[in-house]
């Protein structure tokens, strides 16, 4: 799931299900709760006759933006140096090479590319922290996914 702010909100409250109330997105955290992977979300919420009250139960309905032909790769893979994020690719005789890329949304230990990788790239995903440009990778057997 992809969240923005312009995301519409929809929540309705277990004491009157029937009521539907909109809302907006005003913030997502910044950092991931390390045991669930999950963000804190805050959502603004028009309540123009006071019945909201603090303490009640309420289900959040989100409708959120569907991104086609997205790049995803593991976040666990990201490089960040000092003033740039980067990811090893393979290339030409099985050498590393470094790409600076450009992060997006994320989407659980998924996040999205935006600038730096192209479809049909091959990405070091275990030992990047390790390597130097040049330095030759051992590409594994694919697994019952498909993926190296």
């Amino acid at each position: 799931m992809h969240l923005d702010w312009k995301d519409p909100v929809s929540v309705t409250i277990e004491a009157s299900p029937e009521s539907v109330f909109k809302g907006r997105i005003d913030r997502i955290g910044i950092k991931a709760d390390e045991r669930t992977n999950t963000f804190d979300l805050e959502i603004l919420v028009e309540n123009p006759d006071l019945f909201l009250k603090a303490g009640m139960t309420a289900k959040v309905q989100l409708t959120t933006e569907m991104i086609h032909d997205a790049i995803m790769i593991p976040q666990s893979v990201v490089l960040y140096r000092k003033d740039r994020k980067e990811v090893f690719v393979v290339g030409p005789n099985q050498r590393a090479q470094v790409r600076e890329i450009e992060l997006g949304r994320s989407e659980g230990s998924l996040i999205q590319i935006l600038k730096g990788l192209v479809p049909g790239d091959i990405l070091v995903v275990t030992g990047g922290q390790y390597l130097k440009p040049g330095d030759i990778v051992t590409i594994s057997s694919p697994n019952k996914d498909g993926a190296l």
